[in-house]
């Protein structure tokens, strides 16, 4: 259901008031210097929220943002080949661990959750783009979804693409459909990145290729995740193994094409700990941004945390750092 249809006068007061606390207090124990304190985050109060995706209501009333203005140490937890990293209880709105969050880091293909969500705010799920040839001139080592110029596909399938094979075909495809283009769709980037708190950030694409002006930090990056995990929509993508994707090529004949989740908590190379269950997460890797991974897991009490690392030193290091963090959350 669109929630916004639903909101009350009354309704709406009592969420700019608890917008307003948010801003200017934050959750858990600690105090921090917020830039932009009192620029309320429209989207995610439903205030002006419009587009493909849809925000439920418990998800728009209980949401609670964690602030983190220092590190937050633990000896239990290695994080020595790993430049930035936290760990925030998005139940209970706590940083349960912060290394270097509010660092600049390359965010390497993580940059594709601000992607979607963009997409599921301005776009909609049922429209069926056409692929340009543009979309497709990648380099040889591109993560790609196979897409050839004339194909014709929805933005559904598009963001399967995007999210389960990392593909940067689907991320151009998109930013075209939303923008018009990749420097219209950047800028729009940045416009979203600010509005929901993420303001040392800078992008310049939407697939996360490598440019030395294109970075995040460990905390905008929790801020955007959170943010499209509203999105029901969003959390179903980034939570799938799978998916059949089906479309019509240039001549009209119809693809359908299996798209296998890359994350290796999901192909099972990978187990965390016992107790913890991965639901939802995405994976970044370039040369100068290493290895990246952004997660939502869940404790046997169905708590729900995010944790993010980024410039960790390889992926096998990755995901023992990772294993490292969620051992932290059924404490």
């Amino acid at each position: 259901m669109k929630f916004i249809n639903k909101l009350t006068k009354q309704s709406l007061a009592v969420l700019l008031c608890t917008a307003m606390v948010f801003s200017v207090s934050g959750c858990g124990s600690k105090t921090a210097n917020v830039p932009d304190a009192y620029k309320l985050n429209s989207d995610i109060f439903g205030l002006l929220h419009t587009g493909a995706g849809e925000i439920s209501e418990n998800h728009l009333l209980g949401t609670k943002f964690c602030i983190a203005n220092e590190d937050i140490d633990n000896a239990e937890v290695d994080m020595s080949l790993a430049e930035g990293a936290g760990l925030f209880d998005i139940t209970n709105g706590e940083t349960v661990y912060a290394k270097n969050v509010h660092e600049k880091l390359y965010p390497a293909s993580t940059t594709k959750i601000l992607t979607a969500y963009i997409v599921l705010k301005h776009g909609n799920l049922d429209d069926i783009v056409t692929v340009s040839q543009d979309n497709v001139a990648l380099e040889s080592d591109s993560s790609h979804c196979g897409l050839k110029a004339g194909d014709q596909i929805s933005v559904k399938n598009l963001l399967y693409g995007l999210m389960l094979k990392s593909a940067n075909d689907a991320a151009n495809v998109l930013a075209d459909y939303i923008s018009g283009s990749t420097e219209s769709f950047a800028e729009l980037m940045n416009e979203e990145a600010k509005l929901l708190g993420a303001t040392n950030s800078h992008f310049v694409n939407a697939h996360g290729l490598h440019d030395d002006e294109h970075y995040t930090t460990v905390y905008d990056l929790y801020l955007i995740f959170q943010s499209a995990l509203e999105y029901d929509e969003f959390r179903e993508i980034c939570g799938s193994t799978s998916y059949t994707a089906s479309y019509q090529d240039a001549s009209g004949k119809n693809v359908s094409v299996e798209w296998s989740n890359t994350m290796q908590y999901f192909t099972r190379n990978k187990i965390p700990p016992e107790g913890v269950t991965v639901l939802a997460g995405k994976t970044g890797t370039t040369t100068k941004a290493l290895s990246c991974l952004v997660l939502l897991s869940e404790n046997e009490a169905g708590e729900e945390f995010v944790s993010i690392i980024l410039k960790s030193q390889d992926r096998g290091v990755l995901y023992e750092e990772m294993n490292d963090l969620l051992e932290e959350i059924n404490k």
